[in-house]
């Protein structure tokens, strides 16, 4: 009853309590839900910068790939366009931070993404992870990450893999050829370019006419094919009297003549063929898809062929045909005028057509398609019962046809058609040798004619081919063999030599090597018999080869051989050298003679002035001689680094045009002087730096070596421009005459050249002051307003010395009283009765010579006075072991088995080479009266080959045109390196300049402007030279002389 009547104080409190805590729960849900609300906006917000970062990165990359350098950067935005910050950078975004870092992607053997490393660095690709933090209203870090792969995907690569095209291009065209190089490159084999091998290595060198390029010929004579050089024919099949029309298209200009004698001479002509282009056998007539040479009807003789017929013709198609494109025809459409044409269909494929009628149409078509960038021999036949087509002598096709071809007048045509069914079906290409003939020559596959058609003859004016370069051999002592492989077929090959690159040619003229007429030369047994006297003063040697033939015979050179030995000499010099006997034998004045053993006698003559021994062991061995008193000087200051001092500038002719300073940099490297030759109409103008220097000793020998370059050039007005180096004896301007080295006729700007080591010995003679002259000149003519031309010198210096020589006076002759102690003395004699002994006494070297790179012994040969009497020789592998020549095998000697020196030379190739060593042991033997004397013994051998690369060589590529202002993005290249060598590159651009390079920026390596890139697998160009239209690279091969890198493929790849 109470219940009913209302609530207890207790249960209010409860009620109160309950709704409290009710209430506090709502607040709590109710601030949590904002927070959370605020948290998510936090989210979106990060999110979009992080997207916002990738897209940044994607902008960038699509401006430049070699952008992507960084590790971590921040990126800015100015002007709507991305860029990065720099390294280690990152974005404070209102409370967010942005962070931006990039990986490398590497990638496995089946070019999957990997854990790096893997199997290589894909630098191509680039992994991107963009991280945004911020801090919550609690202090708690949030992070947000997004990680994505971006590749360098819209880019080319202008790549090149073969450079056996080998210099001269300046504007990338033929993709087998470069600009230039040293000299010291290999670049022969097609797909590699290596460093020359130097001739370091005296062995055999084998010309192989492997590749025509390295040889120099007059190709309408001699042609150089399937590694051999021969006579070329001029003539192939016969122009027989089935011949209607034959046309070697091989004029210059004007009308296209018929050799079928027939006269039908092209004398029309639609378009512009080019002449003169190079041809299957010699020249062609090039067509460029707009012109042909044709014949009008009224003048055809014999062409309106209407039974048998053949149509050939040699083809040369750079690219595919899309219509149809005649080569021979007398075809036309309106007015139904066809007769006959052989043409390159729409599918590239050759297709022969007939009419029987004028109007309708039989043909034949080949199953292949038309080789390009090759000379393709191609035959249309009609034999009276079928129509065949053939391509280089294998018949493609044919189908049944019997009726005859309608004569009508249509123009006959080379290249295009009169009408050919609504075009006029240029030909695109080369065509040479086209013949029109009245009988079916061919029904089955046959080889293809060798030669122009005609009579075949070969040249009888002897025609000559040499190398381009001679072969040089830097350790060589002596030329040992000529030969040669041919076949003459009753003609001969003769021959010339050159020691300085083909300036000069000799022949033997039967006692000496003479300087050689046009009609001057040997076979190649004279040759051999006589090359051991040839001059290795230069260290190198060229052949000139005469293919001589009457007229009929072919003659062919397979292979040209030289040979060379490295020498070692035993000269007696020196006594403590040699193991003997000193009571029978004696080793003095460069000689071991015989002692005489008793009786007596005097000593007699004019001892030999001092002044005449040129070495300090001749010299002390003369008795009152010293030796001594060299002395050697060199000018000051060469590289100009820091500044001209020592040096001074002055006007030589015309003067108030001519000025010269010091810049830096621009060197080689850094300082360099120049001569600014300012034209002026109707002058010579011309100027020179000087130093003089002291020469302290009479008559030293010379040497100068200096860098030179033309950094301005200016063609205007300008007659001639040279640079010169003058060594004279007075302080005032230079003689012309007396010039020691001249540039050749500067035609342009250049790059560094290097001199080195120019012998200027003649132009010191007393000792005294001399003056050191660099000089520039240029001869104008009367153009007004000539330009100016700069010639620059660095690295200026002349070195001289004067070594040691013999001085006092020797003691006389009659001073001595023993006839060892006489004949010691040079000029003197012993008069009396000698004896000697008849014991063959021995004399051999204390130490066993040890060669290298030893591929056999060539030779062995003796200097000798034997008076009657002889020498005979043993020989040792290894000082202890003697052998002599048994008269089949280098056997074991006992102490009377020995051979003479010529028997020793005959058979010393067999001797041992594999301890590299040799030793002679002398047993010198007299009857007792003769007097036998050897001044010398001497060993030969040849190198092995593969060895004596050059130690260095570089080239510049061809300068590339990409299109438009670009980024060069990655350089990177295929490479085959043995230890010690190295291959780095070095890459440069410049803005296009009216369709040709202009400034060419600095050489940029991987880190910079001066560096090198030098991992071959790629790396980033700086970004400092992007934006230009030209690239050009520079390579530099290295190597330890014994192993050469080889360079196979280089990639340039860019926007």
């Amino acid at each position: 009853m109470l219940n009913q009547k209302g609530q207890s104080l207790l249960e209010v409190i409860l009620a109160v309590g309950i709704f409290a805590l009710i209430a506090s729960s709502l607040v709590s849900l109710s601030l949590g839900g904002f927070s959370s609300l605020r948290q998510g906006g936090d989210y979106v917000e990060a999110e979009g910068l992080a997207q916002q970062g990738i897209e940044a990165v994607r902008a960038i990359r699509d401006s430049a790939w070699n952008k992507l350098i960084y590790n971590t950067s921040a990126v800015t935005s100015t002007g709507n366009v991305w860029e990065f910050v720099g390294e280690n950078t990152s974005s404070t975004l209102g409370k967010y931070t942005r962070t931006i870092s990039f990986a490398n992607v590497c990638r496995d053997a089946s070019n999957n993404i990997t854990t790096c490393p893997g199997s290589y660095t894909d630098l191509n690709s680039k992994q991107v992870t963009v991280t945004v933090n911020w801090l919550s209203e609690h202090n708690a870090i949030n992070t947000i990450q997004k990680v994505t792969y971006l590749t360098n995907w819209e880019s080319r690569d202008w790549a090149q893999t073969d450079w056996s095209g080998g210099s001269g291009q300046t504007i990338w065209s033929n993709a087998t050829k470069y600009d230039g190089d040293d000299g010291n490159l290999d670049y022969g084999t097609m797909g590699e370019i290596k460093l020359k091998n130097s001739g370091n290595s005296c062995g055999v060198k084998n010309w192989t006419f492997t590749n025509s390029a390295d040889y120099t010929y007059n190709a309408d004579k001699i042609e150089v094919t399937s590694d051999v050089a021969r006579l070329k024919s001029s003539g192939g099949d016969p122009i027989d009297g089935n011949t209607m029309g034959m046309w070697h298209l091989n004029e210059a200009n004007g009308d296209i003549i018929d050799y079928s004698g027939n006269g039908n001479n092209l004398t029309n002509t639609k378009g512009s063929p080019q002449y003169s282009q190079s041809g299957k056998f010699s020249t062609a007539l090039q067509f460029g898809g707009s012109s042909s040479k044709y014949i009008n009807n009224g003048q055809q003789n014999d062409l309106g062929i209407e039974g048998p017929i053949t149509i050939d013709a040699w083809i040369y198609r750079a690219s595919a045909a899309t219509s149809p494109e005649a080569i021979i025809s007398k075809w036309r459409q309106n007015g139904n005028k066809k007769s006959y044409a052989l043409i390159v269909n729409s599918n590239n494929k050759l297709q022969f057509y007939l009419s029987s009628n004028g109007s309708n149409e039989f043909s034949v078509t080949a199953v292949n398609q038309v080789p390009l960038n090759s000379w393709v021999h191609v035959a249309g036949v009609y034999s009276g019962s079928n129509i065949y087509i053939f391509q280089n002598g294998v018949l493609e096709n044919s189908v049944a046809y019997s009726g005859n071809i309608a004569e009508k007048a249509a123009f006959v045509s080379i290249s295009g058609a009169d009408d050919f069914n609504g075009s006029d079906a240029f030909f695109n290409g080369k065509i040479d040798e086209a013949r029109v003939s009245g009988v079916a020559r061919w029904t089955g596959s046959f080889t293809p004619p060798a030669g122009p058609y005609g009579p075949v003859t070969y040249p009888a004016d002897n025609p000559t081919i040499n190398p381009n370069s001679a072969h040089t051999v830097q350790g060589i002592d002596t030329w040992s063999g000529f030969s040669e492989t041919a076949t003459k077929n009753g003609g001969e090959v003769y021959y010339q030599l050159s020691s300085d690159g083909g300036s000069t040619w000799k022949y033997w003229s039967g006692s000496a090597w003479a300087t050689a007429g046009a009609s001057n030369y040997n076979t190649t047994s004279i040759i051999n018999t006589n090359i051991g006297t040839f001059t290795t003063s230069t260290k190198q040697i060229l052949f000139k080869s005469f293919l001589s033939g009457n007229g009929t015979q072919q003659v062919i050179l397979d292979n040209v051989q030289v040979s060379c030995e490295k020498q070692y000499d035993w000269s007696f010099a020196n006594a403590p050298d040699y193991i003997y006997n000193p009571a029978k034998i004696a080793v003095s004045g460069g000689v071991a003679n015989l002692v005489d053993q008793g009786g007596g006698g005097s000593c007699s003559g004019t001892a030999t002035a001092c002044s005449a021994f040129g070495a300090s062991s001749t010299c002390s061995a003369q008795a009152g001689c010293v030796w001594g008193g060299g002395a050697s000087g060199s000018t000051t200051n060469p590289s100009f680094d820091v500044n001209s001092s020592g040096w001074d500038f002055n006007q030589w002719e015309t003067g108030d045009q001519v000025d010269g300073d010091r810049q830096s940099p621009g060197g080689n490297p850094n300082g360099y002087i120049r001569v600014i030759v300012e034209g002026k109409k109707n002058k010579t103008i011309s100027g020179y730096w000087r130093q003089s220097f002291i020469t302290t000793a009479a008559s030293p020998t010379g040497t100068v070596s200096f860098d030179w370059r033309i950094p301005s050039y200016s063609a205007t007005g300008l007659t001639s421009y040279y640079l010169y180096v003058f060594v004279e004896n007075y302080s005032g301007a230079p003689t012309l005459a007396n010039y020691v080295w001249r540039s050749p006729l500067i035609s342009g700007t250049t790059s560094w050249v290097t001199v080195s080591n120019l012998d200027i010995s003649s132009k010191l003679g007393a000792a005294g002051t001399y003056y050191l002259k660099v000089a520039a000149r240029g001869i104008y003519n009367n153009t007004n307003d000539p330009g100016a031309t700069i010639g620059a010198f660095d690295n200026v210096q002349l070195n001289w010395t004067k070594p040691n020589f013999c001085s006092g006076t020797p003691i006389a002759c009659n001073t001595f009283s023993t006839s060892p102690t006489c004949l010691a003395q040079g000029g003197c004699s012993w008069t009396g009765i000698p004896v000697y002994p008849t014991d063959k006494p021995t004399i051999y070297p204390t130490i066993i010579y040890t060669g290298a790179n030893i591929n056999a012994w060539s030779a062995f040969a003796e200097t000798a006075t034997k008076n009657g009497g002889e020498i005979y020789y043993q020989l040792s592998s290894d000082g202890s072991t003697w052998k002599y020549w048994n008269g089949s095998v280098w056997a074991t000697a006992g102490a009377s088995n020995y051979n003479t020196a010529s028997i020793v030379n005959a058979n010393i190739a067999t001797f041992a080479t594999s301890t590299a060593k040799i030793m002679f042991k002398a047993f010198i033997s007299s009857n007792g009266s003769q007097q036998v004397i050897l001044d010398n013994a001497r060993v030969g051998w040849g190198e092995n080959a593969g060895t004596g690369y050059a130690t260095a060589g570089n080239f510049l590529s061809s300068a590339f045109n990409m299109s438009n202002a670009s980024p060069v993005q990655i350089l990177a290249w295929d490479e085959s390196k043995p230890a010690n060598t190295n291959i780095q590159f070095q890459i440069r651009t410049a803005p296009n300049s009216g369709g040709s390079p202009g400034a060419w920026t600095s050489w940029y390596g991987a880190s910079g402007s001066s560096a090198y890139f030098t991992n071959h697998l790629g790396a980033l160009v700086p970004t400092a030279i992007n934006g230009n239209q030209w690239a050009q690279y520079r390579a530099e091969l290295s190597g330890d002389g014994a192993n050469t890198p080889i360079l196979q493929e280089v990639r340039v790849n860019y926007k």
